[in-house]
């Protein structure tokens, strides 16, 4: 229930109340030759049928929980919660082969990508800190060299994402629309920018999950602005109905009837930002 008192104080916030709390920006829909149309990889705008249908749904949230019983780990956790299984949905449901995320945690999420074969380029940027043992930068490496089965190009960069650095270096192996699936779990208090700075690299068609819609308020807020605000660039899928029955760990393993997750697709339109 509280999702959802929040989901609709979001829908009708103003668009003044919008701008105080959110940088006004929005996307462009010009036409544009260089980014494609709808092909075998991206054949329609996705429902979330598709997703919660998927023959991967409960497959990927078993193979998740067997990544984090098995993976190096912090002493206390491996990971928050079992919603993020939607990323191998979301990999296999477009065929993806680059996948970009923001947010590692201990790298379980970039251990579940790895498991998937389509994938042959993953980039995880997190800024945790290196100086404060563990080091969890050192944890979500010695995750890629123990997951990496496939043997999938991992771009690693460890840094704050806002930060000029982090960005061209995200920039330098991830050319325009070279993503199919972006995923956000960054800043919890402000995530715009990671749309804002990241977006342009994720192809049409590509799929956008962020993650803790539910259980954060402040981005349960901003998220519904920017969908909001570029719902003619960014088709919205939404949260899903939980089928898989996906838990946070911290609360008794109680499974919300809903996902954790919020996923947009980007329109075949979509090409640059313009100030608004």
């Amino acid at each position: 229930m509280k999702i959802f008192i929040l989901l609709a104080l979001s829908l009708v916030l103003t668009s003044a109340d919008a701008r105080k709390h959110a940088r006004s920006r929005h996307l462009s829909t010009e036409d544009n030759n260089d980014i494609g149309s709808p092909s075998d990889n991206y054949p329609k705008l996705f429902t979330a049928g598709d997703f919660e249908n998927h023959p991967a749904m409960n497959s990927s949230l078993d193979d998740f929980v067997q990544i984090s019983n098995t993976m190096h780990k912090l002493p206390w956790r491996a990971s928050f919660h079992t919603y993020v299984h939607i990323i191998a949905v979301a990999i296999k449901l477009v065929n993806a082969s680059t996948v970009l995320e923001i947010g590692s945690y201990c790298g379980a999420t970039i251990a579940l990508g790895l498991s998937v074969p389509s994938v042959r380029h993953f980039v995880a940027i997190d800024m945790r800190p290196n100086n404060s043992p563990p080091n969890t930068h050192d944890i979500i490496r010695q995750n890629i060299e123990m997951f990496n089965v496939h043997n999938t190009t991992v771009d690693f960069i460890g840094g704050n994402s806002r930060d000029e650095h982090v960005r061209n270096a995200a920039f330098a192996v991830l050319p325009k629309h070279s993503v199919d699936v972006f995923f956000i779990d960054g800043d919890h208090f402000y995530p715009v920018p990671d749309f804002e700075y990241y977006q342009h690299l994720l192809r049409p068609g590509g799929l956008l999950i962020w993650d803790d819609f539910g259980g954060h308020p402040k981005v349960v807020f901003h998220v519904m602005n920017i969908a909001l605000k570029n719902n003619d660039c960014f088709h919205i899928i939404g949260q899903l109905r939980n089928v898989a029955g996906a838990n946070y760990l911290d609360n008794g393993a109680v499974a919300s009837p809903v996902s954790n997750e919020f996923i947009m697709q980007k329109r075949w339109n979509c090409t640059n930002w313009w100030p608004k």
